[in-house]
């Protein structure tokens, strides 16, 4: 994904975590959001409730390896909260 985003002129910042993601968003909201549902610490979800409460305005591109109705209920969710869900991918891709 990283090289894909750098490809296309992005300035791509990777974390691995969602503490890691929240210290680096509070530095600054990035345009573009890919992001996994699964998570180490902290369930993708709970990520995006996070985002809307602060009401961020980033096209977010979620993944999931876990099923189209996974993908499908995270997005219902993001975008009660106002989250923008531009995209979804199922992995493998």
């Amino acid at each position: 994904m990283r090289d894909a985003a750098q490809s296309f002129g992005f300035d791509v910042r990777v974390v691995s975590s969602a503490n890691g993601f929240m210290e680096l968003y509070d530095h600054g909201e990035p345009s573009v959001i890919v992001m996994d549902i699964f998570m180490p610490d902290m369930d993708g979800i709970e990520l995006l409730i996070w985002l809307g409460d602060r009401q961020c305005t980033s096209h977010i591109v979620l993944m999931s390896g876990h099923g189209p109705q996974y993908l499908k209920s995270a997005t219902n969710i993001a975008s009660a909260r106002g989250v923008r869900i531009v995209g979804t991918l199922s992995k493998p891709f």
